[in-house]
């Protein structure tokens, strides 16, 4: 079991609005921005995406390796 020490730097609560829900579900609002139910202030959220084309893995050229991951 992972335990972060309250106040820590690995403490990241106090970015965090809980109890998670609190403001309803994610929607889209008739302006084209996403917001929640029970807030309709525009939110952003961040995230991160990774995709490699299965030739990237296929390979059995290690030169080929560099081109393909680009």
């Amino acid at each position: 079991k992972l335990a972060i020490k309250k106040g820590s730097a690995l403490d990241l609560s106090a970015i965090i609005d809980a109890p998670a829900g609190k403001y309803g579900r994610t929607v889209i609002t008739p302006d084209g921005h996403l917001a929640f139910e029970k807030n309709s202030t525009p939110q952003r959220f961040l995230g991160f995406t990774s995709y490699m084309d299965e030739k990237v893995w296929k390979t059995s050229k290690d030169k080929d390796f560099p081109f393909l991951a680009a």
